[in-house]
């Protein structure tokens, strides 16, 4: 049982060692997504690790429009219809006026003159550039209806994740965590009247490692799955149920 114990106390160290290993890794990523010099990240301090409840599918999507990919890709629609437009301006030749004197003999004296002059667009009536024009307009609300259709199925593949992961959170809160530390409270009780050896205390102990571990795991995936959220909508705090 000591042999099985040190076994035991071995693996929990260089899983340690590991998790911190990760968070240096992690502290170290934070600070440069901040512009930060160094990792002088220590701890950081929530209220709650739970990331709430995710909310409707319906309300993100009606903020669609208000997102920043889809506000770039109208901007772009509207900026090639502009550039559309002046192609199209350019097929109408301008009117030149010029206005001046000369000697007119029949007067014998000088009068002013005024001259209107117009090309006509008989050969060059701008064809190709408009036709360019019209296709990088017709690309640019294809492109937009491409980044309508992905953001939207990562919105519902985000949205999937975040409720899957909170279903199993809600487990581990109501129903597996208090049986696995019931579990080990009544292996300790019996080893301590000698009912049960050491190895039953530490496979309680185990379970319920175990199940603390996978219940971080899903907290994780809800959390990470909200971050994808916020990726593509801004903050959420006004539109996610808390727990």
């Amino acid at each position: 049982e000591a042999t099985r114990a040190q076994v035991e106390l071995a693996e929990a160290r260089l899983q340690l060692r590991r998790a911190e290993t990760e968070q240096a890794m992690a502290y170290q990523n934070l600070a440069l997504i901040s512009g930060s010099a160094t990792a002088d990240v220590q701890r950081l301090d929530a209220p709650s690790l739970s990331p709430g409840l995710p909310p409707s599918s319906v309300d993100l999507l009606a903020r669609l429009e208000e997102t920043a990919e889809m506000r770039h890709a109208l901007a772009v629609i509207d900026q090639s219809d502009a550039a559309l437009g002046s192609e199209k301006a350019l097929r109408v030749p301008n009117l030149t006026v010029s206005v001046g004197s000369q000697y007119d003999r029949t007067v014998r004296e000088r009068v002013n003159v005024v001259g209107l002059s117009m090309p006509l667009p008989l050969f060059d009536r701008n064809q190709g550039n408009v036709l360019s024009a019209a296709r990088r307009a017709d690309q640019a609300r294809d492109q937009r209806n491409a980044v309508e259709q992905r953001l939207r199925s990562e919105t519902q593949t985000a949205l999937l994740q975040w409720t899957r992961a909170m279903h199993e959170v809600e487990t581990y809160e109501q129903t597996i965590l208090p049986a696995a530390q019931q579990a080990l409270d009544s292996a300790t009780r019996g080893f301590e009247m000698g009912k049960f050896g050491f190895i039953e205390v530490l496979d309680a102990q185990r379970t319920l490692i175990t199940a603390r571990g996978q219940y971080l795991d899903s907290l994780g995936a809800a959390s990470a799955a909200r971050a994808q959220v916020e990726r593509i909508y801004g903050d959420l705090d006004g539109a996610v149920a808390a727990r």
